[in-house]
């Protein structure tokens, strides 16, 4: 289909190997997957006049010249999804084509908005009925192998920032199983992500994780924005962030996925020519990226012929296509038991393992599962008191070490508050950042400011800090963002102002933990005493005081307490 030179590698057994290569698919919408066989079905089961689409009659295949062009016809599909059983029909459909494809597991995105609105005195499909055909769907497409996890997103062409239809239901009691994220889709020109910002914090508040389309109509700083302002832990697409090495650097320390699809953008005029796709690009700037169909019954692909183009066109071989998958599942929302099936069936895959199936999370991602985490634990942390060394440390640096009241103090990571109103009882302006709304509200009710927000970045001025406090939060932090974290403690501290940092290490060391209370696991990076040194010199300024102390019940854990003075 495409005449292109360049990159083209001749084939060499490849299409059978990646025919039957287990698979995942993190882009792509349930609405954009019906055939031109089933949009003409559901016109004829609704007795709809397609003229006003297609004037000359209803096509063999779809076309378009633009995105624009593209949204009309693809939203006279969504007029034909009346009922739960359309929805059922689709994605049965949808099903059957994965399962075809070897895709073990898919994150589907649906726009739940559009089924709600009334149109033409034809009334908005109900949020159960929505539901029920979801799920129903759901559970055909298990029956075939395949795993669905959904993503609803808001259309930001068409639901305006203050509708909050999107935003209400899923806050509501009637939202399918399965579902993982909330998504922004829709005609980025006009239409900027930053309005939806408290939409997604509402969202993340819910467990939900963040996947906002970016960097397709728009350029580098509709990604920017993405990242910013909706905490995306993976981008639609994505692509334009090559215009700004500064954003490609953000992404790439961050670990955030781009999700690549290559048709559609060729389709939608994204790239001019299928040889010329920046995927390949990507990855050599050390970006994590996927390959995806986003609309495949529009743009008559699927996930076969997206990984054929990348290695016919794009220059991908047996191993990066196979890594990519590994990749993906990490990146992914499956469940964890989903997660290590598919792995173990990549790792062992024609004898070729790729060695210990481990899922390397985003900190986008960890942040999100510590919300859910010390959201559920913030009334019973508030019961407990700080005691032993720590609170003697405390004791001392109040005493000793910190500039005399009333300086202004940043608590990063304040929990229930308690270090917060020790400090401000003792004449300190304390202002708290946490993760957790519920920790935020805590520390409300003792009477100071705090807001919510990532380690990664801090919402405050230059130099606005005379001294930094952080007990036990930079622990959670990757080592892909550490360097970022400390940094943006740098930043915002004013020269000479002093740095409390607490944090439980001891070896090089990355793991997710469990807990015995809630269903998450947490990310625990700990670090080597020489290796924790060199970074906080490095990132914030001159080590004044630095004492360790053992775990109470694990010897290999230790407590590292440094107090680091700014340059």
């Amino acid at each position: 289909m495409y005449e292109v030179a360049g990159r083209t590698k001749p084939d060499d057994g490849l299409a059978g190997w990646l025919e039957r290569l287990p698979k995942v698919e993190l882009h792509l919408h349930l609405e954009g997957s019906m055939s031109v066989d089933t949009v003409r079905a559901l016109t004829e089961r609704h007795d709809v006049d397609p003229s006003p689409v297609w004037p000359n009659g209803f096509p063999q295949a779809f076309s378009f010249d633009g995105f624009p062009h593209f949204a009309t016809q693809f939203f006279y599909g969504l007029t034909l999804l009346r009922s739960g059983d359309d929805l059922v029909t689709i994605i049965d459909d949808l099903g059957a084509t994965l399962a075809a494809q070897q895709v073990r597991y898919a994150e589907v995105t649906t726009t739940a908005y559009t089924h709600f609105l009334a149109r033409d005195d034809r009334p908005g499909m109900s949020q159960i009925e929505y539901r029920d055909g979801l799920n129903q769907g759901r559970r055909l497409a298990a029956e075939r192998g395949v795993e669905l996890g959904w993503v609803i997103d808001i259309p930001r062409d068409i639901e305006t920032p203050d509708e909050e239809v999107t935003i209400k239901y899923l806050e509501g009691s009637n939202t399918p199983d399965g579902l993982v994220a909330i998504g922004l889709g829709g005609y980025e020109v006009g239409f900027p992500a930053a309005p939806y910002a408290t939409h997604f914090g509402r969202a993340r508040a819910l467990g939900l994780h963040s996947v906002p389309h970016a960097g397709e109509t728009k350029g580098a700083d509709s990604v920017r924005s993405a990242i910013v302002d909706l905490g995306a832990e993976r981008i639609g697409h994505g692509v334009r962030c090559l215009e700004d090495q500064d954003l490609v650097h953000l992404i790439g320390e961050r670990g955030i996925m781009l999700e690549v699809c290559p048709t559609s953008n060729l389709l939608l005029g994204v790239v001019d020519e299928i040889g010329k796709h920046p995927l390949p690009t990507l990855r050599e700037a050390g970006i994590r990226v996927c390959v995806n169909t986003d609309d495949p019954g529009w743009f008559a692909t699927d996930l076969l012929r997206e990984l054929t183009i990348a290695s016919k066109h794009l220059g991908f071989d047996r191993p990066s296509h196979q890594a990519m998958q590994v990749d993906a599942v990490g990146a992914s929302f499956a469940p964890d038991e989903v997660k290590r099936r598919i792995l173990e069936e990549l790792a062992g895959w024609e004898g070729k393992p790729l060695g210990p199936a481990v899922v390397v999370k985003s900190q986008t991602q960890v942040e999100s599962e510590l919300i859910r985490y010390y959201d559920a634990e913030a009334e019973r942390r508030a019961s407990l008191s700080t005691e032993g060394q720590r609170a003697a440390g405390r004791e001392r640096v109040l005493a000793e070490v910190l500039p005399r009241p009333p300086a202004r103090l940043l608590d990063l990571g304040p929990g229930p508050g308690r270090d917060s109103k020790a400090l401000g009882d003792a004449g300190y302006e304390v202002v708290g950042l946490d993760l957790s709304l519920e920790n935020v509200r805590a520390c409300a009710g003792l009477g100071f400011p705090a807001l919510t927000g990532s380690t990664v970045q801090l919402p405050f001025v230059d130099g606005a800090f005379d001294a930094v406090w952080s007990m036990s939060v930079l622990m959670h932090v990757t080592d892909a963002a550490i360097s970022e974290a400390l940094a943006e403690i740098g930043r915002v501290l004013r020269p000479g102002g002093v740095a409390i940092i607490g944090s439980w290490g001891g070896r090089d060391q990355s793991e997710q933990l469990a807990s015995s209370r809630v269903d998450v696991d947490r990310n625990f990076s700990r670090r080597s005493d020489p290796v924790w040194k060199r970074m906080l010199s490095e990132h914030i300024g001159e080590i004044e005081y630095y004492e360790t102390w053992p775990h109470p019940d694990d010897g290999d854990w230790f407590y590292q307490w440094a107090e680091v003075r700014k340059r």
